[in-house]
């Protein structure tokens, strides 16, 4: 009997990849050149499916830009992440990498766990990823073996969280802000302004509020809408993205978060008003250089802001050891479930086969049991034995003269 052919772990693993660029082999200035717009990641999204992709996703933050997916080799995956980025490929090959098979694996569930931020607990991340991730949900683009990845992914993440204090004390790079202003700028903080709304901007605002009251901030957003629903809801004034430098001007601090794919402030039009401070965060860099070179005028960008939290990151180093421990484990059971999901086709072949031959089988009129009912009970048998053991074949004949002798044994 010809048993039918059954994809191994190790083939479903090699054709896993991440590649991409981060803060560990990129600077801020050149993470930027590979962020990605709405437009350019449906772009790649829209190639990933037309290059026969079954799973793949991207995230791009401030910190790094990444690509998720199943495919046959790295230069696949290269070219659906650049497709929309001409010119960038020489770039790449110079601060970019590529991670394959159970390195892949490995690096997902330390990226969702907060062990690959910049800074190291911040779990901003995985909200990010879950953000990514329903984006090529919606494409279609997340096959039975990536969603079983992420979900174990996830549990590790909740419990490192759970039962380490690797995330003790409030730190992300929202709050890094924070830290960064009361070392180096206490002076300043009467007036702020914030400028952009999404998820990093409203959380620097809600720090904002509760940590250097009574400081007045206000916020702007090229969306006015946008802006005016996020001042409601935090109780903060807002201001028309057109009356941009006259806010700041007005200000003693300026915290840029926004996602433009330009320069949103540059030094021609910022008055010479006292001293000021204006804070970065965006990538690609929406402040030009040349507001540092002003008079009275402190330009930082997120790569600064975050080196204020050294004495955490010492702090949460400790809990390493036994986060990692916690991912090993949760790695495992994904193999575990990997082990066993290669054998689908196989089961799927038995079931085609009972189901053919399911008129050899007699039946009795007397008896409860229909012959699905057996072809049920004959499967989970098989499948049971063929997770216990590697012997497919073996059990594949024996769950076959179980099935066809079930009546004879029913009615003896």
């Amino acid at each position: 009997m010809q048993i039918p052919f059954v994809h191994t772990s190790d083939y479903i693993l090699n054709r896993f990849f991440v590649v991409g660029v981060h803060h560990q082999t990129a600077s801020a200035e050149q993470r930027s050149k590979f962020s990605f717009t709405s437009n350019q990641l449906q772009q790649a999204l829209t190639q990933a499916k037309t290059n026969g992709f079954k799973s793949f996703f991207i995230i791009s933050t401030c910190n790094r830009s990444e690509a998720y997916g199943f495919c046959d080799s790295e230069e696949d995956i290269i070219g659906v992440f650049l497709c929309s980025k001409p010119g960038l490929q020489p770039l790449f090959s110079s601060v970019g990498f590529v991670y394959r098979d159970m390195a892949a694996v490995q690096y997902l569930f330390e990226v969702a766990a907060g062990l690959q931020s910049q800074i190291l607990g911040d779990y901003e991340i995985l909200s990010q990823l879950k953000f990514a991730i329903s984006i090529a949900r919606k494409e279609g683009l997340v096959g039975t073996v990536m969603d079983r990845v992420l979900n174990f992914a996830f549990q590790a993440s909740k419990a490192i969280k759970t039962h380490t204090q690797l995330s003790n004390g409030t730190v992300s790079v929202s709050y890094a802000v924070i830290q960064w202003l009361q070392e180096n700028a206490p002076q300043h903080g009467q007036h702020i302004l914030v400028v952009g709304t999404g998820a990093l901007g409203k959380s620097v605002v809600k720090n904002l509020r509760r940590y250097l009251q009574p400081a007045v901030v206000c916020i702007t957003n090229r969306t006015n809408k946008a802006a005016a629903e996020l001042a409601k809801e935090l109780h903060v004034k807002q201001v028309p993205f057109s009356n941009l430098y006259t806010a700041v001007n007005e200000a003693d601090i300026i915290i840029v978060c926004s996602q433009a794919p330009d320069y949103l402030i540059t030094a021609e039009r910022i008055l010479h008003q006292g001293s000021k401070v204006f804070i970065d965060l965006a990538v690609p860099n929406n402040i030009h250089p040349n507001v540092g070179m002003l008079a009275d005028t402190r330009l930082v960008g997120v790569d600064e802001v975050s080196k204020t939290l050294h004495c955490t990151f010492q702090n949460r180093k400790t809990q390493l050891p036994k986060a990692q421990q916690i991912v090993q484990e949760y790695t495992n059971l994904f193999l575990q479930w990997l082990s066993f999901y290669k054998h689908a086709p196989a089961i799927q072949e038995m079931k085609i086969k009972l189901e053919s031959i399911s008129h050899l089988v007699g039946s009795d009129s007397s008896c409860c049991f229909t012959k699905d009912h057996h072809i049920q009970k004959t499967l989970g048998a098989f499948a049971s034995s063929v997770k216990q053991t590697k012997a497919v074949g073996c059990h594949y004949i024996t769950a076959m003269h179980s099935f066809l002798t079930a009546n004879e044994i029913r009615n003896a």
